[in-house]
């Protein structure tokens, strides 16, 4: 289950504009994890680790805006 809510939570972050601008204001890591917790997500780092296998760096890129390490620094 975990890891089809990390899925759906990149999906969010790639499509809904207001949440990623939302989690990209975040201050630190506590408030981006409380926010994707009261978006409904639970999931762990691993399984975020487990979804990006999955996906291109092309896949990545576009997801994050090209701010493909602040993904990666969080996950």
């Amino acid at each position: 289950m975990s890891f089809e809510s990390a899925h759906a939570f990149l999906e969010r972050f790639e499509r809904d504009r207001d949440f990623k601008e939302k989690l990209e204001m975040a201050e630190d890591k506590n408030e981006i994890l409380r926010l994707i917790k009261e978006a409904g997500f639970s999931f762990t780092s691993e399984d975020i680790k487990e979804v990006k296998k999955e996906l291109s760096e092309e896949d990545l890129q576009h997801i994050s805006g090209g701010n493909i390490d602040w993904i990666n620094f969080f996950f």
